[in-house]
């Protein structure tokens, strides 16, 4: 990407102060970590957090000498009925950093679980642009904040060690694409900081704010800790620890995922059998693992949902069970045959 493509002066659009310095030493870390100089796709939401993701992106480019401006892409969920204007407003406030954002429609009604099949929709229209586009990378602006959040949701689901090592840096969502959160040891009000410095107003999300959403609720109780005296960046170490014991976790699911699962094109087969060998913790994992990949959904079924499934199968056959996007039956041989829903 050449320096004159910015409608800025690039010597003070470069110059960052200590403290976003700082920031953006990280977020350079995990982008040459993972993307090793390809080309990639960035989620705008147009909240500070977003903006900041695609400030520190144009950065990134240009100290990096890439021949091509990233993807940014914003999502329209067209659930409110301004949703066009704040997509029109994002794209205009993003020139300002010499970025022409493309917006992606939502075809699709959403009624029911708005959040959940909100954020289903939006990967779905990510994930297909970034296959058209031949890119493998997407960025978001997941925060530690977040981490924190989905951690202590999580916790008061009863979620085992995958659930509880919340959101990873580095999460395959689709054949080849990968999702890359550079700003999970960032916390909120650091990518805060540099939106206002370089953007009028970010858009700020009305259902951030419903307490009728459990994430709302969570916020509202880490903002209790921290009043507290406790100490969130404690928590985030023990996220840390429970990520460490999930990798290990990880290396025998892929062993039980090979002895115990069968691939064809249009089906794969379980062997319940074979799988009740090894700790409950891994029969869920690969139980979770064979329906994501089969739906190609962002998010597999919640554990309580695959227990209830074992409870089910462990009483009588199955026949046409609908579960996470998965039609599933179950014979007599205790074989699980899983299958895309049509």
């Amino acid at each position: 990407m050449k320096r004159k493509d910015l409608n800025v002066q690039t010597p003070s659009f470069l110059k960052l102060n200590k403290q976003a310095e700082k920031i953006y030493l990280n977020f350079s870390k995990v982008l040459k970590k993972n993307l090793k100089n390809k080309n990639f796709a960035i989620a705008i939401s147009g909240g500070p957090d977003s903006l900041a993701l695609a400030y520190l992106s144009q950065v990134y480019c240009l100290r990096e000498n890439y021949k091509s401006q990233p993807h940014y892409l914003i999502v329209d969920h067209k659930i409110r009925k301004n949703s066009k204007t704040e997509a029109l407003y994002v794209k205009k406030i993003l020139k300002k950093i010499g970025v022409n954002a493309k917006i992606l429609n939502n075809p699709k009604a959403i009624k029911k679980s708005i959040q959940q099949e909100a954020r289903n929709i939006r990967y779905e229209l990510l994930s297909n642009y970034c296959r058209k586009n031949s890119l493998n990378f997407l960025l978001t602006a997941h925060h530690k904040n977040d981490q924190i959040e989905t951690f202590l949701i999580r916790l008061s689901r009863g979620s085992g060690i995958r659930g509880l090592s919340a959101m990873q840096e580095k999460t395959k969502i689709g054949d080849k694409i990968y999702l890359i959160r550079p700003f999970l040891k960032i916390f909120k009000s650091d990518l805060i900081s540099i939106a206002k410095k370089y953007f009028v107003k970010p858009v700020n999300d009305p259902s951030n704010k419903d307490t009728k959403f459990l994430r709302t609720k969570i916020r509202k109780i880490t903002k209790y800790l921290e009043l507290s005296g406790i100490n969130l960046e404690n928590i985030n170490k023990s996220i840390e620890n429970i990520n460490s014991a999930n990798l290990i976790l990880n290396t025998i699911e892929l062993e039980a995922e090979k002895k115990c699962v069968k691939r064809y094109r249009h089906k794969k087969i379980i062997s319940m059998k074979k799988l009740k060998k090894y700790p409950d913790e891994i029969l869920i994992k690969v139980i979770s693992k064979t329906l994501k990949d089969t739906s190609k959904n962002y998010y597999p079924p919640r554990a309580k949902k695959i227990q209830n499934l074992i409870k089910i199968i462990d009483k009588r056959t199955l026949h046409n069970y609908i579960l996470g996007g998965c039609t599933i039956s179950c014979d007599k041989t205790s074989n699980l045959e899983v299958s895309k829903c049509a």
